[in-house]
Order: structure tokens, then sequence, then C-alpha cells
């Protein structure tokens, strides 16, 4: 790995970019959010906020395609831009490049999809913290995968071996980047906090859903079926939480990507 690739530099240069471009993340993620909060929405309403462990395993499996929805062209906005253009401003797509995303992002969601089903079934309390903490160490050991995605965006050939092997030189900085990126989204999920609550008691204040008779103890599953609107808001919130974090984190994987590939092509 170069030099000059320094891990802070890469984290500061992503959020950067994001920031940048948030108009163009906002384009490209309008219909998967919009998808992704009425699933949310539909499953906190139906369920109660008790969904069943394979219900959750189901959502976690349609989230890779949510992802794949506008994960291909952001990858390809940072990494094409003489190409960015045509591909982006469609107002969605859906074609082989995000199949192939879909498909390697489920294969690597399955362990965490079973940890769900395995949660749900009352395993022993010893059981389910040992497979809390294999899910734990998997979340770094698929760090090492995650090259697959950016590959897959501007056509690169790629593999689960082919992946592995060109982030070897990365991994650890990769690890140093994704902590940082969790650091910078504190503050971003304290401002998020303070509008919801200003929301929250706006709703409140001017009577647009009786909560009069919510208590905390309630809890917040209770005021979601109180208020649709007040549930609305919070799903657009956490989701737009989400989605800007998983922005960051595709564009520090895209831009140590380009680095190794950068390296490979001097050869």
């Amino acid at each position: 790995m170069s030099e000059k690739l320094n891990p802070t530099s890469i984290t500061r240069d992503s959020w950067d970019f994001t920031t940048d471009h948030f108009s163009i993340l906002l384009k490209i993620i309008a219909i998967p959010f919009i998808l992704s909060v009425s699933l949310e929405g539909f499953i906190e309403i139906y369920y109660g906020g008790n969904p069943t462990s394979y219900v959750k395993a189901g959502v976690d499996g349609l989230y890779c395609v949510l992802e794949a929805m506008w994960g291909v062209r952001w990858l390809r906005y940072l990494l094409e831009p003489p190409r960015q253009n045509k591909y982006f401003m469609a107002p969605f797509r859906f074609g082989k490049h995000e199949f192939k995303y879909a498909s390697y992002a489920f294969i690597l969601m399955i362990p965490i999809m079973l940890d769900d089903i395995a949660i749900g079934l009352n395993l022993p309390s010893i059981v389910t913290s040992g497979l809390l903490v294999l899910i734990f160490a998997f979340l770094f050991i698929i760090i090492r995968f995650e090259f697959i995605f950016p590959a897959i965006a501007i056509s690169h050939a790629t593999s689960f071996s082919i992946a592995w092997k060109k982030s070897k030189p990365y991994w650890g900085s990769l690890i140093i980047s994704l902590v940082q990126s969790l650091v910078i989204m504190i503050p971003v999920l304290a401002v998020f906090s303070v509008i919801g609550f200003i929301a929250f008691v706006g709703v409140w204040a001017f009577d647009l859903a009786d909560i009069s008779a919510w208590t905390a103890q309630d809890g917040f599953d209770a005021l979601f079926q109180r208020s649709p609107i007040i549930l609305g808001l919070y799903l657009i919130i956490k989701e737009g939480i989400w989605f800007l974090f998983q922005a960051l984190l595709l564009t520090i994987i895209g831009l140590y990507y380009r680095d190794a590939s950068v390296k490979i092509a001097s050869r």
C-alpha cells in the first residue's frame, strides 16, 4: 500500500466527497429510501414493533437489494467521473450490475440473518452471547470482501477470492477508517436526535396526535401505534442517518479500492 495513503485522510476525503455531492446522493437514494421507510413502517405497524426473528432476517436480506439500487451508481459516480452522468441520471435502475451487487451482499449477509433467527429461538444465554461475539468477529472479516462492490460497479472482474487477496494490504487501514466513520456519525446522530425531539414536541404542541395518555413506560412501539405522524418522522430520521452512514462507508471502501486498482494497473 502506498505510504501516502493515510486512513485519516481517506476518512476525511470520504466525508468531504459525501457532503460535497449530497444533492447527487439524495437523487439516487430517493426511491430506495422511500421503499425502506415504507418497509419499516409496514413492519412496525403490522407486527406492533415486535416482528418475528424470521421477519427480521428477511428484512436484512431485502436491504441488500435496496442498497444495490443506489450503491452501484454511487460507487460509479465516485470512481468513474467520465461515465457518471449518463448512468447516474436515470431515476431508477436495476440491471445486471445491481443484481450481482445484491447477490454478493446477500451471501455476505447470511451469517447475520442466521444470527437473527438463532436469537429468536430462545437459546441459552451463553449460546446467544457466543453468537453475538461470532457476528462481531465476522464484521471485521467481512471487510476483506468489501472490494467486491466497487469492482462490480465499474465492471472489474471480481470474486470472493479476488477481493480477499486485493484487500489484504488495506485491511488494517480499512478498519481504522470505518471506526473513524462511526466517530464522525456521533455528532450527526446528536443533531438528528435534536431534530427528532423538536418534531416530537411540535406534534404534541399542535395536537397533531393524541398522546395524552402515553407514558415512557409504555414504550416507543406503543407511541408509534398511536401516532402514524410520529412513526413517520422517526423512520425518516432513522433511515436518513443509516443511508448517510452507508454512503460514507461505501465512499471509504471505494477510495481504498481505487488506490488498489491504480497500483495493480501500474504494474
